[in-house]
């Protein structure tokens, strides 16, 4: 069933819990700002109305969407905006969703996931007035000017999560599971293998990767399915690019007793024994900034905004938790010493299969 809801400075806290957990702890209530100012943020536009759209995988997959949609919650704690989400149960509803959200009159309607990118365009061509934010996209020199996108070099992250796994494991095999054969996916794969090769010709070791896609982002299933497989074949890391379908790989690994590795937040709660490490990639953080730009009167459309280890929006989680409990000191400092040669343009992660040809033939 489609979720709508609705957020004013003055009832945050009856909804805080949509993009929480299962058992949420409600937040403070937020109050009047004084002086035009609350939390260190001007207040621009207390009448600032932001909307976003979800993929299927909806408000609450402890991934993507709820990254994005913490985002927006920030925006309402900060400048008292207006905001408010729709959740999409299949591809189709993207659209019509968006349709939904005019009625809304928001001053920008952001579009979760790679698969918003062609209903984007459509209802931006149809509404010029209306400003759309599409996350995981790149238009390049077709996007139009009511539009922003923004990409993550997902890359980057996959590729200290490779290494670290190949680091990490006893078999000497290791899986990855991508949601859909898409291209933001190829590059969660494109740099976890990468990783693993490196990690191969730098220490002497001889890992596989074993590769499977799901076909969706909501199958859990069929993900538990795929991963139980690698498990038999002898992987012991696991890490799903899949969205909420990834719970499924989370669940084989506790019941395995091997290694997984969360994806875009910080998972390590769903797996405290299991989970090494987790990609994070910080949608909220720049929905929250280009929202907030826009709040303030910057002409934001018609650019692509790109962001990764260099400008801190992607990574891997900290040595604190699982993460020191189950990783070696040492190699974690490697992976992260690694982040940091990615971040200077020392060394270039490939983001697609023939760049990672390329790459593993180069080492």
């Amino acid at each position: 069933m489609k979720k709508i809801l609705v957020i004013t400075l003055i009832a945050m806290l009856a909804i805080f819990g949509v993009a929480c957990s299962n058992d949420p702890t409600p937040a403070p209530q937020p109050t009047e700002p004084e002086n035009g100012y609350e939390n260190g943020e001007e207040i621009v536009d207390a009448t600032f109305a932001a909307g976003m759209v979800t993929d299927e995988s909806g408000v609450n997959d402890q991934s993507f969407n709820q990254s994005s949609w913490d985002g927006l919650l920030r925006l309402s704690q900060s400048i008292g905006a207006n905001v408010s989400y729709l959740e999409s149960d299949n591809p189709g509803e993207i659209r019509t969703n968006m349709d939904r959200m005019l009625d809304q009159d928001k001053d920008i309607i952001w579009v979760i996931g790679f698969l918003g990118a062609a209903p984007v365009t459509q209802e931006a061509t149809l509404h010029t007035g209306q400003m759309y934010g599409l996350v995981d996209y790149n238009f390049g020199d077709d996007i139009l000017p009511n539009v922003v996108a923004v990409e993550f070099l997902d890359n980057e992250a996959s590729f200290l999560a490779g290494y670290l796994a190949a680091r990490q494991s006893n078999t000497g095999v290791i899986g990855f599971l991508g949601g859909m054969e898409i291209p933001v996916i190829e590059r969660f794969e494109a740099g976890f293998r990468a990783g693993a090769a490196y990690a191969n010709a730098a220490h002497g070791l001889d890992v596989e990767v074993l590769v499977q896609y799901i076909g969706d982002f909501t199958s859990s299933a069929i993900a538990r399915g795929i991963s139980t497989s690698m498990v038999a074949s002898g992987a012991d890391v696991l890490y799903a690019a899949a969205g909420a379908a990834g719970q499924g790989t989370i669940d084989v690994a506790i019941e395995s007793n091997i290694y997984v590795i969360g994806e875009d937040l910080d998972q390590s709660h769903l797996a405290p024994d299991n989970m090494i490490t987790s990609t994070l990639k910080h949608v909220g953080e720049a929905i929250y900034d280009v929202s907030l730009r826009l709040s303030r009167g910057e002409n934001i459309g018609g650019q692509n905004l790109v962001y990764g280890i260099a400008q801190g929006a992607v990574g891997i989680t900290d040595f604190t938790g699982s993460t020191a409990a189950l990783v070696d000191a040492g190699v974690h400092a490697d992976t992260v010493a690694l982040g940091a040669r990615i971040a200077s343009g020392a060394l270039a992660v490939p983001a697609n299969l023939d760049e990672f040809a390329a790459f593993e033939a180069g080492l």
